[in-house]
């Protein structure tokens, strides 16, 4: 988990490192809860978007827009 240069990608990915290395097949709730409760892990999920949020008025607010 705490090497930068060969990360694990997600808790499937775990599944199958564990698998591949110790022989044992985990089940993916019990390593999720594992990694949780061991490294405080978190889903990656988006951010929620407003439905009336417009292209225009976003556009206007990213970092790199030109300056009209």
């Amino acid at each position: 988990m705490n090497d930068p240069n060969n990360p694990l990608l997600g808790y499937w990915h775990a599944v199958d490192w564990v698998k591949q290395h110790h022989g044992q097949t985990i089940h993916y709730q019990t390593m999720r809860a594992y990694l949780i409760r061991h490294f405080k892990t978190k889903k990656k999920h988006p951010r929620k978007s407003h439905y009336k949020k417009g292209e225009q008025g976003s556009s206007s607010l990213k970092k790199n827009s030109l300056m009209s």
